[in-house]
C-alpha cells in the first residue's frame, strides 16, 4: 500500500485545502518560513491521531526534540477553535488485502456461514484498488478539548461511509451509506443489507457502540445498534451480516491500513547530531532518534559489513557522494590488566598448557567502536572531530540506504555540503526508489543543484542513456512550490515534462537570483 496524496485544511497556516500528490520523490520548495515544514508536520499529527487517538499533541513518536506541535490550540489555522482541521489521505491498495472483520454472536462464537463471509471479504479485497480516508479534527467546548468529530472512507473514487461523533463524543454514528459503491459487490449481486427509505436511500442512521470520536477502533468491527448475527444462514440477518462484513472492511480497514502506513515513516530533522564520545549504543532506540540523527549511528554501531561496505560504496566513490570519509567498525575485546590472560602475556607465558587461552578469550565481551576515516589524510577521527558538512550527510545517507518501505522524510538534506555532493544525493534518492517500490522521499529542501541532478536522470531516461538504476520518469517526481500568502499558504504543482524541463513556471522570485547575478 502506498499514500498517494494528502489533503490539508485549516492546519497550521493552511487555510484552504492544499492537495499535495505523493510521488516516489516529492520536493518541497520555496522561500524560508513559506510552510514546507508544515506539509511534514501534518504527517506526524496524522501519525498521531491513527496510531494513539492523540488529537491534540505536543512531541510526536517520530519528532524527537525537532517536532513539538504544540497541541490543537496552536495547530488549527490563525488559532481560531470554530475552525475544523480536515486531513484526507489518497491510498494506493492495488496490492492490498483489506483486514478482515468477522463477526461474532453474543457467545463469542462465529456464525455458521463464516467461510461464505470471508469470501465476502476476500471478493472485495479484490474489487478496491484505491480508497480515501478523511477525518475532521474539531474543538468541543462541551468537553474542552478536540476530537475527530468525522470519519470519511471513499473507494473506488466514490464515497462509501461516513461516521460522525456528538460534541460530547458520547454519540457516534454512521451516518452515510453508499450501498450502490462497485467495491461492495459485483455488478449482478443483489445488495440491500440496510433498507433505508426516503429520498436519499444512503442515510442510514446506525449508532456505534464503544467509541469516544468518530475514529473506528483499529482491528475490529464497527458495534452497529440493532444488527444482531445469528447462526442460521436462512435467517432475517443472514443478509445483513453478509453484506455488513465487507462494509466493515472497507469502512475501517482503510483507516488501519493507513494506520500502519504512517508507522512506516521516517523523520531527519534539520540539524543533525553528533554523538558524545562516549556513544554507546542505544538498547532501547525508537523512531524519535531518527529527527535528530543519531539513529543513524545506532544503525552503524550495530550493522554488519555488508551495509557499513553500501555506506562507504556511496561516500567514497567518485560516481557518487565522493566525500573523502568512509566508516570504519572495529570490534574488539577488552583485556583488564590483572585478567589472567594479560598476566600471561606479560610474563611471557603464552605457551603454558595450563591456561586455555582461546576460552579464556571467547568470555570477553565483544564491543565496538565507530570511527570516521580521513581517506585524503588516512587518518581515523571520532564523529566529534569531523567536519560539519560530513556528521549533516551521513544520517541522510543512512536513512536512505536503510529504508525500505514508508516515507523518509529529511529536511534540508542539503545542509552544509559541498554542491557537488548536493547534486549526487540525487542519484542516491533515485536508486533507493528503483530498489523499493514502496519507498517515497519526502525532501524539503532549498537545493537547487539536487534538482537540476533529477531533472538531468529524466531527460537521460527518455534518450535512454541512462543505466535503470539511475532512471527516473515525469510521473515519480513531484516538485511544489510553497508560499505564504494572505489567505494563508498557497501550493503550486511544477510538473516536469520528458526532457526534464519545467512545464510550469516558476513563481517570480525563485531560482532567479543565477540568471539575475549572471546577466
Amino acid at each position: 500500500m502506498s499514500i498517494t496524496a494528502i489533503t490539508i485544511e485549516n492546519f497550521k497556516a493552511i487555510k484552504e485545502p492544499v492537495r499535495i500528490e505523493l510521488k516516489p520523490i516529492t520536493l518541497l520548495f520555496g522561500p524560508n518560513s513559506a510552510g514546507k515544514s508544515t506539509i511534514v508536520q501534518a504527517l506526524h499529527y496524522a501519525r498521531e491521531i491513527f496510531e494513539r487517538q492523540n488529537v491534540d499533541p505536543g512531541k510526536t513518536l517520530s519528532g524527537g526534540k525537532a517536532i513539538d506541535l504544540g497541541g490543537f490550540k496552536s495547530l488549527v489555522y490563525g488559532h481560531d477553535l470554530t475552525r475544523t482541521i480536515k486531513l484526507r489521505f489518497d491510498l494506493d491498495l492495488t496490492n492490498e488485502d483489506l483486514p478482515e472483520y468477522l463477526p461474532r454472536m453474543e457467545n463469542g462464537k462465529f456464525p455458521g456461514y463464516i467461510d461464505e463471509l470471508v469470501d465476502v471479504i476476500a471478493k472485495a479485497s479484490n474489487r478496491v484498488k484505491s480508497a480515501w480516508v478523511e477525518i475532521s479534527v474539531a474543538w468541543s467546548s462541551v468537553i474542552e478539548k478536540p476530537l475527530v468529530n468525522s470519519y470519511e472512507v471513499g473507494i473506488n473514487g466514490e464515497i462509501l461511509g461516513r461516521i460522525i461523533a456528538s460534541e460530547d463524543g458520547r454519540q457516534v454514528t454512521l451516518v452515510y451509506l453508499n450501498l450502490s459503491n462497485p467495491g461492495l459487490h459485483d455488478e449482478d449481486e443483489e445488495f440491500n443489507i440496510v433498507g433505508a427509505e426516503g429520498e436519499d436511500p444512503n442515510r442510514v442512521n446506525y449508532g456505534v457502540q464503544g467509541l469516544e470520536s468518530a475514529l473506528p477502533a483499529w482491528g475490529e468491527s464497527l458495534k452497529l445498534d440493532g444488527i444482531e448475527y445469528g447462526d442460521d444462514s436462512n435467517s432475517a440477518n443472514y443478509m445483513m451480516s453478509y453484506g455488513l462484513c465487507s462494509i466493515h472492511s472497507t469502512m475501517v480497514g482503510p483507516g488501519e491500513l493507513l494506520r500502519d502506513e504512517l508507522r512506516n515513516f521516517c523523520y531527519v530533522g534539520p540539524l543533525r547530531e553528533i554523538p558524545s564520545r562516549n556513544y554507546a549504543l542505544e538498547l532501547s532506540p525508537d523512531a524519535s532518534r531518527w529527527a535528530s540523527g543519531l539513529a543513524a549511528y545506532d544503525i552503524l554501531f550495530s550493522s554488519e559489513d555488508p551495509f557499513v561496505e553500501k555506506v562507504n560504496e556511496w561516500l567514497t566513490q567518485v560516481e557518487r557522494l565522493a566525500t573523502g570519509y568512509s566508516v570504519k567498525v572495529i570490534k574488539y575485546r577488552e583485556l583488564e590488566t590483572d585478567y589472567p590472560l594479560s598476566l600471561a602475556i606479560m610474563n611471557d607465558r603464552l605457551l603454558d598448557e595450563e591456561i586455555d587461552f582461546k576460552d579464556a578469550l571467547l568470555t570477553l565481551p565483544v564491543k565496538r567502536r565507530l570511527l570516521i576515516r580521513d581517506e585524503a589524510r588516512n587518518i581515523e577521527l571520532a564523529p566529534q572531530d569531523i567536519g560539519v558538512g560530513i556528521s549533516q550527510v551521513l544520517p541522510v545517507v543512512v536513512a536512505a540506504l536503510h529504508r525500505k518501505i514508508g516515507f523518509v522524510m529529511i529536511e534540508q538534506p542539503e545542509l552544509h555540503i559541498h554542491p557537488a555532493i548536493q547534486v549526487a544525493l540525487g542519484d542516491l534518492f533515485i536508486e533507493q526508489v528503483r530498489k523499493a517500490s514502496d519507498l517515497t522521499f519526502i525532501l524539503e529542501t532549498h537545493s537547487e543543484h539536487l534538482m537540476l541532478r533529477l531533472l538531468r536522470r529524466i531527460r537521460e531516461t527518455g534518450e535512454k542513456t541512462v543505466p535503470e538504476d539511475k532512471s527516473l520518469k515525469p510521473e515519480e517526481l513531484s516538485i511544489y512550490f510553497i508560499e505564504q500568502g494572505d489567505e494563508g499558504i498557497s501550493c503550486h504543482s511544477i510538473r516536469v515534462d520528458q526532457e526534464g524541463d519545467f512545464i510550469d513556471r516558476w513563481p517570480k522570485g525563485f531560482f532567479t537570483e543565477r540568471a539575475e547575478e549572471l546577466f
